[in-house]
């Protein structure tokens, strides 16, 4: 088991995992100011689709800060 304290002191306990890899990605908000205001409406859109799916599949994200925690 290993304990992961993240940017907002907040505790994972990880039990039975062999591996754990996470990819750094450029933030939500550099992407979406850094192209067009109709590509950033298209991923905007994109990521409420994302949600949908995943609040209707029962899996919810205890941290669901858009501008700081998604690449």
């Amino acid at each position: 088991p290993i304990t992961i304290i993240d940017r907002l002191g907040i505790c994972h306990k990880i039990k039975n995992a062999p591996f754990l890899i996470q990819e750094f990605a450029p933030s939500l908000e550099s992407q979406i100011n850094s192209i067009s205001l109709e590509d950033s409406k298209e991923i905007v859109n994109q990521l409420f689709e994302y949600f949908s799916l995943r609040v209707n599949l029962g899996i919810f994200d205890k941290d669901p800060n858009l501008l700081t925690n998604f690449g």
